[in-house]
């Protein structure tokens, strides 16, 4: 029995992309030999392994005279030997937690007792509770994997998809030095609150435990931030400053943590909301560097 018409075109569609260089794999046989030795053999298997940067899993085809079929398993990270004091992204994926090809470590899914960041239409936001009662200071977080210098810094653009009201307790964040595994999240977060009655900014040290924080410094803002504002954090020696649109805002010493890695985070303790306000704000075009 002779291959039919859709498993020949299945597989020279495969063997063109490997061709051109759009997947890469290897295989057991080429696509003639196949076809000559499928009919001889009319119960054999053979396989295809189709892998490559622009699949995000493997997949393994199985051939026979009679079906095609297919299974995918996940295929190891390598983001974490990748990423060495360089990333950036424009969260293109949705995804819940966020995790970009193992790039990122999230609160609750890592470190069990803060709040995961989840990333759609273009951003990250928070995601769970609200910040009220025991979760008051379990706050979303993310943060890179990967081996990052003691000066770094982090920037990324506030974007506003929908009304923040006009009772405070809505923060975007940065991360700088910091470090999230199972019940220690600790570094420095900078801290900035966006609902437009009430701006403030603070600089503040995460010191491992749930709810131990120590302040660095704050300031109020008094003007409303903006969507597609930017803003950078950097940490430099025991110097950590804060800018806005390239115009420094705030700045800070503190000596405690001198290693650990960029990210972000978020807080909602307004009163009333709940677990679908998060998407109302994020952080979009965020990038990270060692200095």
């Amino acid at each position: 029995m002779q291959p039919t018409q859709s498993r020949r075109q299945l597989l020279s569609s495969l063997s063109s992309m490997m061709a051109a260089g759009l997947i890469g794999g290897s295989k057991v046989l080429g696509s003639k030999e196949w076809l000559e030795r499928i009919g001889s053999f009319p119960h054999r298997l053979y396989h295809l392994l189709v892998s490559g940067p622009l699949a995000a899993n493997v997949t393994i085809y199985t051939f026979s005279n009679v079906s095609i079929s297919s299974f995918t398993v996940p295929q190891p990270s390598t983001a974490i030997a990748s990423i060495n004091g360089s990333y950036s992204t424009n969260f293109p994926l949705t995804e819940a937690p966020i995790n970009e090809n193992g790039a990122w470590n999230n609160g609750a899914t890592t470190g069990l007792d803060w709040g995961d960041c989840l990333t759609s239409s273009g951003q990250v936001h928070g995601s769970g509770p609200l910040n009220v009662n025991a979760q008051l200071y379990a706050d979303p977080t993310a943060i890179l994997t990967g081996t990052w210098a003691s000066n770094q810094m982090a920037q990324a653009t506030l974007h506003i998809n929908g009304d923040l009201g006009t009772t405070t307790g809505k923060e975007i964040e940065l991360r700088l030095r910091s470090v999230v595994t199972p019940h220690l999240c600790r570094g420095y977060e900078f801290c900035i609150g966006i609902v437009p009655t009430t701006t403030y900014l603070a600089i503040i040290r995460w010191n491992g435990a749930l709810n131990d924080f120590s302040g660095v410094t704050q300031a109020w803002r008094g003007n409303a931030f903006n969507d597609g504002d930017v803003f950078q954090a950097t940490a430099v020696g025991n110097v950590l400053t804060l800018y806005l649109n390239g115009v420094q805002i705030l700045q800070g010493t503190d000596s405690t943590w001198t290693n650990g890695n960029p990210g972000v985070g978020f807080w909602n303790n307004t009163p009333g909301e709940d677990s679908t306000y998060w998407p109302r704000w994020g952080w979009s075009n965020f990038s990270a560097s060692n200095l």
